[in-house]
Order: C-alpha cells, then structure tokens, then sequence
C-alpha cells in the first residue's frame, strides 16, 4: 500500500516505509530562513525556573533533552516532585512536560532569547530561568551524539506513547504501548548511516520525489522494502522497516513529527514506531548535504 506525498513548505520532511504492509510518508514544515545567533540552544546541567505562582522549579540535564526528576518549591506550599521529559523541538524553542508524583502535569513551553535566558509560560504561569541556558554549536555536528539522541527518544516514544498524544486527527493512530524499547543493532545503525550518505549526495527536489527518501540507489531500489537492499542484506528477511526525516534541527523535533504530527499521513511513523512485532533498530544522523539534516532509523527482525 502507498501514500501520496504530502509537502508542506520547503525545508522539513519525514518518512515511513514498513515491508510487509508497505506504506510511504512525507511531510514538511517552514524552516527558520535566518539562523539564530547560536545553532543550538540547550540545558547546561543544573536548570532552575523561576514562576510567577511563586514557585521554583529546578531539574538536572545537559543537552537538548530533558531527563530524570524535577522538584518544585513554593515557599507558602507544598514541594512538589515529579519527572521531567521532552526538549529542545528548534533551536530556541523548548517543551517540557513534568508528571508530578501527585497525579498533576505540568507544561512549561518557552523560548531562549539572545541572553541565554529561557521564558515562557507553565500551565499559565509566566517563568523565566535563573541560570543560563547553553549554546551547543557543535553537537549537531557529531553523528554519534544524534544517534543516540534520536535512539533514545524513539524507544521512549515506543514504550510510553502516552508522553506523546497525537494532534488532530486521531483517527488509525495507535496508542498502545510496547513491552520493551528495540534491541539496538549496529547492523541496522549501519545501513541507516548508509541511507542519510546517499540522501545527502542527492538534490532536495529528487529525494522529495516519491518514492524517493527510502531509495538506496539511483534507480530507486527501495530501503527497506525491496530484496537485496542494505537491510536485507544486513541479515534482516522477515519484517522490515523505515522511518526518515530530513531538515529537521534536533532529534526531538523529529520524534515530535514522527509521533504527534503525522495524522494528514495516516500515522505511518507512530504505527511503525509502536509496531510491537518490529524487534531490532538501528539509527543514524548525518548534519551536511543540501537538505541540512538527514535522521534515518532502521528497524528489523533477522
């Protein structure tokens, strides 16, 4: 089964293919067409709001993602803690999600400006950083730090689903959770640093041209649906499959299309991500080429 290509804008794109049940995903979104003064704004290490209810949230993370527990003090109420997730989505913009060991959510969702000093609004109440937020010019740029990253936020996603609730159409949207994350293989790793490499020696208008973001020769052998291709020679016959995204700035920005944005394209990237039947997966990201960003994970059963 196939989807027609869906294109919105000119910068951002992801897509899906399952073998087996063969489908085909893409979406895009505007790109920022100024670069910030810093690439990549993100966490460095100890991090303290200061809100206007008159509490004081504080949590421990270094990067763009946010992990680990969060405590909430008010002076006039109780301390509050809970565990903090989500990250940078942009290179300024962040959004956060803090379950509070009470049963209560809190959202915090801002923005860094040219100081370094995050500001926003939680649950309504205005907040702004104690500390300093932190420029990461360079961790983009490391293959191995983006594999990880969007590693680590895809096996989230699968095994808690609930932290990200799809938008809009829900209709076909699977909410399940899967048992464990994926046995990581570097197999799969391997044909997925294989895939962004070839995406990145080929024009944007080309990859964009269905069926094209999953090829992986020229003449459009397909990924991870076609016999003979990079997974199927890796050793992975059974059940296959792929999700890509290129243009796309950070690896939880992918994740957030991936598994909360995809309803014009049936869900594709969520179901495959929630595919509990898809045992082993592999990552890969490469920063260059002309679409700026090429996020590719492999998934597999040998």
């Amino acid at each position: 089964m196939s989807r027609r290509t869906i294109v919105i804008g000119s910068q951002l794109f992801t897509a899906a293919t399952v073998f087996a049940a063969a489908a085909t995903f893409a979406v895009s979104a505007h790109a920022d067409t100024q670069p910030p003064v810093c690439e990549q704004y993100g966490f460095a290490g100890d991090v303290l709001f200061r809100q206007g209810d008159g509490f004081h949230t504080s949590f421990a993370s270094t990067g763009t993602q946010a992990f680990g527990r969060a405590i909430a003090t008010n002076t006039s109420r109780p301390t509050m803690n809970g565990t903090v997730g989500g990250g940078f989505t942009g290179p300024r913009h962040f959004d956060l999600t803090i379950r509070w060991d009470d049963g209560t959510v809190g959202r915090y969702i801002g923005d860094v400006g040219n100081d370094a000093t995050a500001y926003g609004t939680a649950n309504g109440a205005y907040f702004d950083s104690v500390l300093p937020l932190a420029c990461f010019p360079t961790q983009l740029g490391n293959p191995n730090v983006g594999a990880s990253e969007i590693e680590v936020l895809v096996n989230d996603a699968r095994t808690h689903p609930e932290s990200y609730p799809p938008r809009g159409d829900t209709a076909g949207a699977a909410m399940a959770p899967c048992d464990g994350p994926f046995e990581s293989s570097q197999a799969l790793a391997d044909t997925a640093a294989v895939h962004n490499d070839f995406l990145a020696s080929q024009p944007v208008e080309w990859v964009m041209t269905r069926p094209h973001m999953h090829a992986s020769t020229p003449d459009g052998m397909q990924m991870s649906t076609d016999a003979g291709a990079p997974i199927d020679q890796a050793g992975f016959h059974s059940l296959r499959a792929q999700i890509v995204a290129m243009g796309y700035p950070t690896a939880a920005a992918v994740v957030q299309a991936w598994m909360q944005d995809d309803g014009p394209l049936a869900w594709g990237h969520r179901n495959i991500i929630l595919n509990c039947a898809l045992s082993q997966a592999g990552a890969a990201y490469l920063q260059g080429g002309p679409g700026g960003h090429y996020w590719t994970v492999n998934m597999g059963n040998p």
